[in-house]
């Protein structure tokens, strides 16, 4: 965890990812507060992409050919 004085940019390192946060200086993000904001869009960046292999997993069930049976 760093801040950058000279221009008001948090840097946050993580095992694959790498985050920059531009602050006013006037008011900082705490590093507590910071994290928490990361951790929910890393949890709905992955609820989105969850939601997204579901509803292509519907169209590709609903577009294939259906097999008749007898």
């Amino acid at each position: 965890w760093k801040l950058y004085d000279s221009c008001g940019v948090r840097h946050v390192a993580a095992k694959d990812k790498e985050i920059f946060m531009l602050v006013e200086k006037d008011c900082p993000l705490r590093k507590g507060l910071a994290l928490v904001m990361i951790c929910y869009k890393i949890q709905v960046e992955n609820f989105l992409q969850m939601a997204n292999e579901l509803v292509l997993k519907i169209y590709r069930i609903t577009n294939s050919p259906r097999q008749q049976g007898d």
